[in-house]
């Protein structure tokens, strides 16, 4: 994998850690679900992913809120673009440095959780696209979305991962 490095800038050492125990986590339990009775209809969000993360790597902190994203909006016969923002709700992890790890990112499909820089320069176009917001859990995340949650920790628990703490 080639990898920028401008994040060491802004992250930690330990954000990196933290980020390959997420990456090791989400592999892992990938294998194990593709062999599983049930694959098929073992389905989850990032909101469920998230807070199951957080149990098995107790120094990760879920955080709930709104992802922001850009729209193009073109009109007809004009040249130019007007740039509109979506908002999402999405929930993440949170580092002790308060960085953020995206285990499972809006738009992108893959088992490299993204480490977003929440500091310096780059925090617009990183952290700056995402925003807490507590009352997201009440809107969206009830008890159905808490016990895919805990049934998710279970199997990531089955799957062999052991985390090793710094």
């Amino acid at each position: 994998m080639i990898r920028n490095t401008w994040h060491t800038k802004h992250t930690t050492i330990d954000d990196r850690r933290l980020q390959k125990e997420v990456r090791n986590l989400i592999i892992k339990y990938v294998l194990y679900q593709r062999n599983h009775k049930y694959s098929e209809y073992l389905a989850f969000e990032c909101h469920s992913i998230s807070m199951a993360i957080a149990q098995i790597i107790p120094e990760l902190r879920c955080v709930h809120g709104l992802q922001v994203g850009i729209k193009s909006i073109t009109e007809v016969g004009v040249v130019k673009a007007k740039l509109a923002p979506v908002y999402y709700y999405h929930s993440w992890l949170e580092t002790p440095d308060e960085s953020i790890i995206d285990a499972y990112p809006i738009g992108f499909m893959s088992l490299d959780p993204a480490l977003i820089i929440t500091k310096g320069p780059q925090r617009p176009a990183g952290g700056g696209m995402y925003i807490k917001d507590e009352q997201t859990i009440r809107d969206r995340i009830g008890a159905k979305m808490f016990r895919k949650s805990n049934f998710l920790v279970e199997l990531m628990k089955e799957c062999g991962y052991v985390y090793t703490e710094k």
